[in-house]
């Protein structure tokens, strides 16, 4: 239900399939918005985001060639799990450039589940209530995600999801911003489907910037034209249960994102020593020493000691943090033996494993595995119908 109008702010017009003429991309609009982002993000425009949405558009439109030009991508027929912010910008701006705002913004609303990549969607179905989903994919998110800063904030009316640029983007801005806060209303929207009057939704998005029947295809409350992207859910639906929720396949969800946010930031010695016990145990199959990543360090076993109390952390919590990280991924992999999971975590036994698993995950790892392929099978079912179906043992991405 749309309860304001505004009219159209600077950017493209709402009409579908508009083209422009194949002039240089520095030349075109939100091309130039989206290079000056770019220079703006630095060195973070080389971070990982996820393909999510524009894997399953490009999938919705035919692949078309126009897709990745500018990028570093030019001439793929498809897109990867994960490309770098520059090129996810620089996609964006040819979206916008060619099919308009509206086109696209309806397809993902009118899509039957979120537009979103697998592990995505594996961590807000897994939620066990929706403030939790939303929580988790707002964390997830902005584990190291440049241009884009999602914020929960909670109060005694419910809760408040805000959608902000983290660097000046310009035009690309009124596309992307209301593109995520309308991905995370349809996350809503699958738990709370029947309560979606409840819910509020306002966004930059101008009502005149997009054919009428759009504003019918979203199932909440709307504001348009407002100067904010902001998503309000109301206290009694926070805690509403999430009915496809799985214990199991929550924990594993969060722990690949929680691994992701521990492993961002710059060049601190817990970074450092992180990366080494990352590479032993994923390469070699060792269980880390102190003393023999200190004499790598070129440091001693007390100074490596001194300096990780000083970030809050111990050696000996590191290892176990990888190790759990590690264990997460390798046994959803059906093709591994628990026994071979063992001895890649560096375990001598499979019997030390298993009380290991235990108490990281509350339960044996066999059960955690029959668990995870059951729920593994009912989440890709989506993902599978927009290709897109990914091991869910890949290595973690961003959610937009």
């Amino acid at each position: 239900m749309l309860e304001a109008k505004a009219q159209v702010g600077s950017g493209a017009d709402g009409s579908s399939g508009d083209r422009v003429d194949d002039a240089d991309a520095r030349d075109r609009p939100f091309h130039e918005d989206a290079h000056r982002a770019i220079a703006t993000m630095g060195p973070a425009a080389g971070t990982l985001v996820s393909t999510g949405v524009w894997l399953h558009l490009g999938h919705w439109i035919g692949w078309p060639c126009w897709l990745t030009e500018g990028t570093t991508l030019t001439g793929r027929d498809d897109l990867p799990p994960a490309i770098s912010a520059a090129d996810d910008l620089l996609v964006a701006a040819n979206v916008v450039e060619r099919m308009g705002m509206a086109d696209p913004l309806r397809r993902v609303i009118e899509h039957a589940r979120p537009a979103l990549g697998p592990r995505a969607a594996l961590l807000y179905v897994s939620a066990p209530n929706l403030g939790e989903a939303l929580a988790g994919m707002c964390c997830a998110s902005n584990t190291n995600h440049p241009y884009m800063h999602l914020e929960i904030v909670r109060g005694q009316r419910g809760l408040d999801v805000h959608v902000e640029p983290k660097v000046d983007m310009g035009r690309l801005a009124d596309f992307l911003m209301p593109l995520a806060a309308l991905t995370l209303c349809k996350v809503v929207e699958s738990i709370a489907s029947e309560r979606m009057e409840a819910v509020e939704l306002r966004t930059s998005l101008g009502a005149t910037c997009v054919p009428p029947a759009f504003w019918s295809n979203i199932r909440c409350r709307v504001s348009a034209g407002s100067a904010v992207n902001r998503l309000h859910i109301p206290a009694e639906l926070a805690d509403l249960p999430n009915p496809e929720s799985d214990p199991t396949m929550w924990l594993l969800a969060q722990e690949n994102f929680r691994h992701q946010a521990q492993a961002h930031p710059g060049g601190s010695l817990t970074v450092r020593v992180r990366k080494r016990v990352m590479h032993l145990l994923a390469h070699e199959g060792q269980a880390p020493r102190l003393k023999q990543i200190a004499a790598e360090q070129g440091l001693s076993s007390r100074t490596i000691i001194r300096a990780l109390s000083d970030e809050g952390t111990t050696f000996f919590d590191l290892v176990e943090q990888e190790r759990r990280k590690l264990a997460a991924e390798l046994i959803a992999n059906p093709l591994l033996s628990l026994d071979t999971v063992a001895t890649k975590l560096g375990f001598s036994d499979k019997s030390s494993f298993g009380r290991a698993f235990r108490k990281w995950f509350g339960t044996p790892p066999g059960y955690f595995r029959e668990r995870a392929a059951m729920k593994a099978v009912r989440v890709s079912h989506s993902a599978a119908a927009c290709s897109l179906l990914l091991p869910i043992y890949e290595p973690a991405l961003n959610l937009f």
